[in-house]
């Protein structure tokens, strides 16, 4: 007659290895995060000038033409 079945733990080494995947997941993205990219310098050459034409007094508007009421 076989024994009782018992509950055996999973290896040990499978642990760790899920440890050390985690941890070194972890260190890369923090390494890809720590990488500083210098931006690109922008070229204001190109950019066209603007002229401002400002006025104190509104412009006149037509008069309307009458309403017509019943």
């Amino acid at each position: 007659m076989p024994g009782p079945l018992l509950y055996r733990p999973p290896p040990r080494w499978q642990f760790w290895a899920a440890l050390g995947g985690a941890i070194a997941i972890h260190l890369a993205s923090v390494g890809i995060a720590a990488i500083k990219h210098e931006p690109p310098v922008v070229d204001l050459s190109n950019i066209p000038t603007a002229t401002v034409e400002a006025t104190l007094q509104p412009e006149d508007q037509p008069t309307p033409p009458p309403e017509d009421i019943p």
